[in-house]
């Protein structure tokens, strides 16, 4: 109640700003808001790239969630990374209000549509105030339609989002503003330092976190449990990968998860070629994803990312399809099932005894597995081995 409330006051009283028309060397100033998650964050980079170019003389700050921010420091973004500390918390996020309103900005982004990004960039001190600027009280803010929206600066054309792919959301933004914008133009993909990937891999290796030979990253988590494939069966294909595909596993997740994988943990307990990763270390992540043969899970922020990395991925999905939520520029294969009530808004499962997950069967992603491994299948490699 307290955000729909600020959110309408601010666009009431911004409704009275005169749009100016600025040219792109007058801006000094952009502050650019993603304060959502690690998919919602990567799939926003290649803006950045756009935004800088485009205002050339302008110093660009990214306001994000302080968990990401070494991660993207060490990524060589034209901007300044700035992390904030728990703005999902009520403290957390009254702390950020105060901050951004003592910026001096000349213009403030909000590059998806949640209403913490709505929120923090209509408060924000900046002279102009352009992005997703509705309250969106939703999970899946991709199945509505939400418009690109300006106080205080006059918009090049009118741009709305939504029933698109998650990666047209900050390109939407550039194109409102009057900058050239597709998805084959922007920048894609992560670049990490390679010293620091190589001295990291070294002591991955040296602290046996991870294998000194080739595996398969599985991450069986996601935001939601009916968008996860069922535990026990990411446990036989671990299985059979390890037994038979001549890769050791990695069992991949955040650190607050790392109690959800005691069922694998007991399941594969003295194997020596699977392993358990819990880190709340993105850099870390980045290594272990980008020295994978490959990645499997759900439809998760670590998908984009090992997908940004350049790594090959099986992604399985269900409440939202491919179309909608994958990385377009994905080496690798998506499994889905569609249903009557797909894509859903993710709040409740209308068919929790036999939902869109767990239609997808092991058969299918073991072979998945195998053909982006470009392995042949052997007799014995089935996936309740």
């Amino acid at each position: 109640m307290f955000l729909r409330l600020l959110i309408s006051l601010l666009r009431f009283k911004g409704s009275f700003r005169k749009p100016r028309n600025l040219q792109p060397e007058q801006v000094r100033s952009v502050l650019i808001v993603e304060l959502t998650r690690l998919g919602d964050v990567v799939t926003m980079l290649p803006s950045i790239t756009l935004l800088a170019n485009h205002f050339s003389n302008a110093q660009l700050v990214l306001l994000v969630d302080a968990r990401y921010e070494p991660f993207l420091a060490n990524l060589g973004l034209p901007c300044k990374v700035l992390g904030v500390q728990k703005p999902e918390s009520i403290i957390g996020f009254l702390k950020l209000l105060l901050l951004v309103r003592k910026m001096h900005i000349d213009l403030a982004l909000s590059m998806s549509p949640p209403k913490r990004n709505a929120a923090v960039t209509l408060v924000s001190g900046a002279r102009s105030k352009v992005g997703y600027l509705t309250y969106r009280h939703t999970l899946t803010p991709y199945l509505e339609v939400t418009p690109v929206e300006s106080f205080g600066w006059l918009l090049d054309g009118e741009e709305t989002y939504g029933l698109e792919n998650i990666e047209e959301r900050g390109l939407k933004v550039c194109l409102a503003l009057g900058i050239p914008a597709s998805f084959q133009r922007a920048k894609r993909g992560i670049q990490l330092e390679l010293n620091m990937l190589e001295a990291r891999r070294q002591r991955l290796i040296s602290d046996g976190i991870i294998p000194d030979k080739k595996f398969v990253v599985v991450h069986p988590f996601s935001g939601w449990e009916f968008r996860s494939w069922s535990l026990e069966r990411f446990g036989e294909i671990v299985n059979a990968i390890a037994t038979h595909l001549n890769h050791d596993v990695v069992l991949m997740c955040d650190k607050s998860e790392e109690e959800k994988l005691d069922l694998l943990q007991q399941k594969f307990s003295g194997r020596h070629n699977v392993y358990f990763v819990a880190s709340d270390d993105l850099l870390d992540a980045c290594v272990i994803l980008k020295e994978a043969s490959l990645f499997l899970g759900n439809d998760s922020g670590p998908l984009h990312l090992a997908s940004a990395l350049g790594t090959r991925v099986v992604g399985l999905f269900g409440p939202a399809s491919p179309e909608l939520t994958a990385p377009r520029n994905a080496v690798g294969t998506f499994l889905f099932r569609k249903v009557e009530c797909s894509p859903c808004a993710q709040l409740h499962c209308e068919r929790p005894s036999n939902s869109c997950m767990s239609l997808i069967g092991q058969d299918d992603v073991l072979q998945a597995v195998m053909e982006q491994l470009s392995l042949v299948p052997e007799s014995k490699a089935v996936a309740n081995a």
